[in-house]
């Protein structure tokens, strides 16, 4: 697939963020001049409640047990259904709102299986923090988005809250290979035009500090970028970064993302991670 025709892919479930998915997808889709594609997964909740039938069963009713639990089987499966189709025809009609068109597409599975296998087509992914599984713990983040983000190499935006159009960024820089990937990305994409850049370096060495911003100052001048720079003191670079951002009223955050490891078990307390669980701002994470 030519780059060009690769999609922006948001991800909606009815959950309190899907509004704000539908938002930053439509905003994304136009600046970028990329279509838009929605998504919403249709899969069985293990944990959905059934009609208590225990005491119907005996000789002769294990049938009309089987045909019973099928039905309402069915009847729920048609009503997540009915509602996902809703939720995509809530997003396709925000994205309007962008002057961006969508496509809609529903699909039965899993989320993280149907957009690791959709990868080669999207360009960017948009998806919230928290889908419908665990909305009301603010705390979390949704199991399934752990997955998609140790599983992807494409751009993945964390939506976090509503949506607010994007006035300015940060970009988290430490001069890795990742960051750099993630400053290419801000000095040459449609996406951050016009947008005021803060390079932000935490370190605890102001020379070293210099030295970095210094050269991430070379590629974004080359590109027009108007960007400012800042070298913060310190070793907890996470609450560094999210006090820059809130003094600054910072809109999104944008950094290189960890590798393919797992998240829970061998990340969190890492970098990458704490930025995940503690970020309020909309965070978009580079591979």
């Amino acid at each position: 697939m030519e780059d060009t025709d690769k999609v922006v892919l948001g991800c909606v479930d009815g959950s309190s963020l899907s509004d704000a998915v539908a938002d930053y997808s439509g905003w994304i889709a136009a600046r970028i001049q990329r279509p838009l594609t929605f998504l919403n997964t249709i899969e069985r909740d293990n944990q959905e409640p059934r009609t208590d039938m225990t005491g119907n069963i005996g000789l002769g009713t294990r049938d009309d047990l089987l045909e019973a639990l099928a039905s309402e089987d069915n009847e729920a499966s048609k009503l997540r259904i009915a509602a996902g189709k809703e939720a995509l025809e809530r997003a396709r009609q925000r994205a309007t709102v962008f002057g961006a068109t969508a496509q809609i597409l529903q699909r039965h599975g899993k989320l993280y299986e149907n957009v690791v296998e959709l990868h080669d087509a999207m360009r960017v992914l948009v998806l919230g923090l928290r889908g419908e599984d665990t909305q009301s713990a603010e705390d979390r983040v949704g199991s399934q988005v752990e997955v998609i983000i140790r599983s992807l190499n494409e751009p993945i935006l964390l939506v976090t809250e509503d949506f607010v159009p994007p006035r300015s960024v940060l970009l988290a820089y430490d001069g890795s290979q990742k960051s750099r990937k993630a400053l290419e990305m801000v000095a040459t994409s449609p996406l951050f035009k016009t947008l005021p850049c803060h390079v932000v370096h935490v370190g605890t060495q102001e020379s070293q500090s210099q030295e970095l911003l210094s050269d991430a100052a070379k590629s974004l001048q080359q590109n027009g970028v108007n960007a400012s720079f800042a070298a913060l003191q310190g070793d907890d670079v996470v609450t560094a970064l999210l006090n820059y951002q809130v003094e600054h009223d910072v809109d999104m955050i944008v950094m290189g993302a960890f590798s393919k490891n797992r998240l829970r078990t061998t990340l969190f307390g890492s970098f990458t991670a704490t930025m995940i669980s503690r970020t309020r701002k909309s965070l978009l994470l580079l591979r």
